[in-house]
This record gives structure tokens, sequence and C-alpha cells, in this order.
């Protein structure tokens, strides 16, 4: 909570990332990026590609798909099996960029998954799934309606959308619990701040 930690690579091309040709970058780690006060770059380190979970690309003359706030979600422990998946389960929330400008946010946040609405057509393995994707229902797509934590744990309802569900009414339904807002930059040039969210 509070640290966040980050791998610079060097320029490399996407394409040789999206055919599999390139499977590993050595680069700086370092405790913090540029929007936190805390930059110390702490090694050099080896990533490891071994499988690409999501892919997407912000097109600067694309429309929003979503009016209504959407974030990819990744478990935070995805080695647990299909048994352990119940109770509170953490998970990471990365704001889906779908036109220019757009912003790029990463929050940490909690599932009670004992506590989900599940839909018929859907499973607890779809609300852990790396690269799910929730919608805030009722909510402005924007930075300054972005969900971010208060002073106390902000409890959101969420819908769950998978492929089996998207073009029906029967969404599983879950609720988050907001603890961080880890990082948040205003793109396409992703180098100023998210400016303050409006008051609800």
């Amino acid at each position: 909570m509070g640290t966040e930690y980050v791998f610079t690579p060097p320029a490399f091309s996407l394409d040789e990332l999206l055919t599999g040709n390139l499977t590993s970058f050595t680069g700086k780690f370092s405790n913090g990026s540029f929007d936190t006060p805390q930059r110390i770059i702490l090694s050099q380190a080896v990533l490891v590609i071994s499988n690409l979970t999501t892919v997407h690309y912000l097109h600067q003359n694309a429309t929003s798909a979503y009016t209504e706030l959407p974030y990819y979600s990744y478990p935070r422990d995805p080695s647990q099996s299909a048994a352990s998946l119940q109770g509170v389960q953490h998970f990471y929330l990365l704001h889906l960029e779908q036109h220019s400008p757009d912003f790029d946010q990463l929050l940490h946040a909690t599932i009670n998954l004992d506590e989900c609405q599940l839909s018929p057509l859907d499973t607890v393995l779809d609300i852990t799934a790396a690269g799910a994707i929730f919608v805030v229902p009722s909510s402005v797509n924007d930075v300054y309606h972005r969900l971010v934590p208060s002073s106390s744990t902000v409890s959101v309802p969420v819908i769950l959308m998978t492929d089996a569900t998207r073009n029906t009414d029967q969404h599983t339904k879950c609720t988050l619990q907001i603890l961080e807002e880890v990082h948040c930059v205003v793109m396409p040039d992703s180098f100023a701040n998210c400016p303050p969210p409006v008051s609800p």
C-alpha cells in the first residue's frame, strides 16, 4: 500500500512483442515513477514476458465505446486455485483507455466474492480472470469522475462484462472496495498527473 514500483524498459518494437519474437527486457527497476515523490532507482532488472494478458490500443480518432467508467481487472494473486476463490480478494484495476485524450489509472481494490450476485451465464472464474472488464453503472467516464479512495473505504457497485453477457441484461454484480489510487496520468502524453476529481 502506498508504494509504486516501476520497470522502465529501453525503446522496443511493439510488433516484436506481439508476435512473440521479443520475450525479455533489461531495464531499470525503481521505487516510484515521475509522478511520485520517492522515485529511487533500485537496480537493473530483467522482465520476462511469459504471457500477454491484455493488448489494447488508444486510437486518436476512436469514439468512446463506454459512457460509464470501464476498468480492466487483474487478481493480485493469479496463482490461486478455483477452490480457494472465495471471500475477500485483492485486485488491480486499470482504466480502459478508449479515445484521445483519456487517462491512465491504476487502482488497488478488493471484492468479496461471497457477496457477488452471479449471472447464470458467469462463474466465479469470470470475476477473477485476468483482464476481466468491470463497468461502474450510472457513472461518467472521464478523469474528473474516476474512482478514487476517500478517507473511508469507498464501496462501488460494478457489473462484469463478459462475452456471454455483453448483449444481455444478466450481468454479474459485485461491490468494489477502493483502497488506493496507485497511479494516474493524463493520456496520450502521460507526463501530467490527473487533476483532482470533482466532489460527488
